[in-house]
């Protein structure tokens, strides 16, 4: 239903006028407040064009440019003489008196245009968040390929060195610096491996291809074989404390919560200094499962942790150390399929603390 203003300054006038019109539209009247509110067509005559001359052209101003009719009604027949340049500001004008049936229909095609109008404003609008969404995509893709790219580079080139050494000196090496050696290019492929499995939790959550798969398993077995496996993977840089209380068999989803785990202790090791502890604590009770993790690392600075969630950001005090800005973003898509909430503390140059409350199924 359109909403049409009235601004006559004959009230009997405008109550009759009010009246004929609710039959098909709403109807606001009142002083120069009425333009307050959002309408979709005003009539108006002389004096209130007059009174209210400033108001209107700036709000025909601020619509444009969508068309909003301003009609004026007068029994006058010359309007240049009592109003000069002022029916500049109307759309249109009608003579009264006037027959019932032609000022609906006059009033039927200003609207028609006003519907019009906003309509194509829409259509516009969308069009313009269609191609905002596709230059971020774009420059997504583009911080895709060239955060990839030289995070493959480093593994990739670390692998073909030490493939190179074994091939050239393979009769001078002793057997411990050829063991050690593969452990390197070991390591190497694992950070492939695991940079693969983050592009493809990302790909694969982003076209709804993520499942949710919970399954009863014994959560402190499992806590501590993967805080294992992060400090082996990390050369033991740093140590893991695990404290486990309440029930070990849980109900959750394994897979989801290996990438939850693993991104968020990978990264405490990873930011924290060289033989800095980093802590799991994991309380099981009430259908509902508890992690922090807990490091004493760089932290991160207080005006970017908005972001933190993001894809492909890392913040400003990352400095050399390497990573594709993926991780917590998975972290955040995994924790969502299994409806739990995350929540982190952190202080800059102080460390991190992450809070991930999981519910089982």
């Amino acid at each position: 239903m359109s909403r049409i203003v009235l601004l006559l300054a004959n009230p009997t006038n405008a109550e009759l006028l009010s009246q004929w019109l609710k039959t098909r539209h709403e109807v606001i009247s009142g002083d120069a407040e009425v333009l307050q509110q959002p309408f979709d067509l005003a009539l108006v005559d002389d004096v209130s064009l007059k009174r209210k001359s400033g108001a209107i052209a700036q709000l025909r101003q601020a619509s444009e440019p969508v068309f909003l009719p301003f009609i004026l009604l007068s029994s006058r027949q010359d309007l240049s003489k009592s109003l000069g340049q002022l029916t500049d500001l109307v759309d249109e004008v009608i003579q009264t008196p006037i027959e019932k049936a032609e000022l609906a229909t006059r009033l039927k095609c200003l609207l028609r245009s006003r519907h019009y109008s906003l309509d194509l404003q829409q259509a516009k609008s969308q069009a313009e968040q269609a191609l905002a969404k596709e230059k971020e995509l774009n420059q997504l893709k583009s911080t895709f390929v060239s955060i990839v790219s030289h995070e493959f580079r480093n593994p990739l080139n670390s692998i073909s060195g030490w493939a190179q050494l074994l091939r050239q000196y393979d009769q001078q090496l002793s057997p411990e610096k050829k063991q050690d050696l593969f452990r390197n290019i070991d390591r190497g492929v694992n950070q492939m491996i695991a940079l693969l499995d983050d592009v493809l939790i990302i790909g694969r959550a982003g076209v709804g291809k993520l499942n949710f798969e919970p399954s009863v398993f014994d959560l402190q077995v499992f806590c501590w074989q993967l805080s294992q496996e992060i400090k082996m993977g990390f050369r033991d840089r740093a140590p893991i404390e695990v404290q486990y209380q309440g029930e070990t068999q849980v109900n959750l989803d394994c897979q989801l919560l290996t990438h939850i785990l693993n991104n968020l202790l990978s990264n405490a090791v990873k930011y924290s200094p060289e033989n800095e502890g980093v802590m799991l604590t994991v309380e099981s009770q009430d259908r509902q499962v508890i992690f922090t993790v807990r490091d004493r690392g760089i932290g991160i600075p207080e005006d970017e942790q908005k972001y933190l969630f993001d894809s492909f950001y890392r913040a400003s005090n990352v400095e050399q150390i390497q990573g594709t800005g993926l991780g917590l973003a998975i972290v955040k898509q995994c924790v969502d399929f299994h409806q739990g909430q995350i929540t982190f503390h952190s202080q800059s140059g102080e460390g991190t603390t992450f809070t991930v409350t999981l519910p089982q199924s």
